[in-house]
């Protein structure tokens, strides 16, 4: 009897591994395609007026899609990679907002020797562009902070939103796939060391986590 239930145990606990796994899985995938087409759309206006921006648009372009394609599959990565992934995204969302977008972005500690899961952060981005910038007529902008001390790192990003827009956070919840993704993978990968934290204001939304890292070497 003791034999059996054991077995069954480890199987149950087995199957909620695979779950876990397939979730995350999905979880990771959900990179919203509309960036993909409003980025190809990009290039091909770029290429019709043989813009001199079309080579960097591309290279990019490339960077990004590698990231996604073979990085993504590693279970942790360092904190710079992510960075630089963050960067080319709004890079390249930057060639189609032009002059309205204006960003910022600040670093400190040392982000080369610590870790983070693959893919974390990009939804946030996402969701500023999607449920923020795209919905606001005059000056936009994004500033984003990545500082790491010690073993701890802290994620704010912040993005103006047109103040005539209806609100997208009620009583802690949110509305849009990138935020629910974000929070379900902390929940899974980082339980008990994570901080998240949504706050919206009538013409900012900000976003912000806290997390241990692990360095490199252990």
């Amino acid at each position: 009897f003791a034999k059996d239930w054991f077995e069954f145990e480890a199987r149950k606990k087995e199957i909620e591994n695979e779950k876990l796994t397939a979730e995350l899985t999905f979880l990771k995938a959900q990179i919203n395609p509309h960036f993909l087409f409003n980025t190809l759309n990009n290039l091909f206006a770029h290429t019709l007026q043989n813009s001199p921006d079309s080579p960097r648009i591309v290279a990019r372009l490339s960077d990004l899609l590698r990231f996604m394609v073979y990085e993504r599959k590693q279970d942790f990565i360092q904190l710079t990679q992510e960075a630089q992934l963050l960067k080319n995204y709004i890079e390249l969302e930057k060639l189609r907002y032009g002059k309205e977008l204006d960003f910022s972005l600040n670093t400190s500690g040392d982000l080369e020797n610590k870790l983070i899961r693959p893919l974390l952060l990009l939804p946030l981005i996402e969701n500023s562009f999607k449920h923020g910038l795209s919905q606001q007529l005059e000056q936009k902008w994004i500033s984003m902070d990545l500082e790491v001390e010690k073993n701890n790192f802290y994620f704010k990003l912040a993005n103006s939103k047109d103040p005539r827009s209806a609100k997208t956070v009620v009583q802690g919840k949110s509305k849009g796939i990138g935020l629910e993704n974000v929070k379900r993978r902390l929940e899974l990968l980082y339980p008990g060391k994570h901080r998240f934290q949504v706050l919206e204001e009538e013409d900012m939304f900000l976003v912000t986590i806290e997390l241990q890292v692990s360095e490199e070497n252990t």
